[in-house]
């Protein structure tokens, strides 16, 4: 663990929240390393490389939300396209919620999207029937 001590932790006495905690050394079968936990948990884990960090990114049931921070904008711009999640955000925080954008999660973090255009598009959908034979049907037949 490197924020904050352990001992600042067995003080808090609040049952409604939690403090913000930052963790190191989390085994990857830990279910805080493979499930949204919804709190303020930042886990760190060092990657061998960008591909590496995109596939374990990838590995997870979940895709609501990514960042990426970075001073290559075209790197961050490449990451974004193979990262499997409902946004991206390059240099800023995952907390960003721009009403004429559609959000929402893929895999199991969430179904259609809400905001924007999308929003309507991703919760319904369009469907042809055609009728082969003589004529056309009565419009009472509708």
């Amino acid at each position: 663990m490197i924020f904050p001590n352990y001992q600042s932790l067995k003080s808090d006495t609040s049952r409604t929240s939690h403090p913000p905690v930052i963790l190191t050394n989390v085994p990857s079968n830990a279910r805080l390393a493979a499930e949204e936990s919804f709190a303020p948990v930042l886990t760190v884990e060092r990657m061998t490389s960008t591909s590496h960090a995109i596939e374990l990114a990838n590995s997870h049931e979940s895709g609501l939300s990514a960042s990426i921070f970075t001073s290559d904008h075209r790197e961050a711009l490449d990451i974004a396209r193979k990262l499997e999640t409902g946004a991206v955000h390059i240099n800023g925080m995952t907390i960003h919620d721009e009403s004429r954008l559609p959000f929402g999660g893929v895999k199991a973090s969430g179904w259609g999207r809400f905001n924007g255009r999308g929003a309507i598009n991703s919760f319904t959908y369009t469907k042809s029937v055609t009728l082969g034979g003589a004529g056309m049907l009565r419009l009472e037949a509708l």
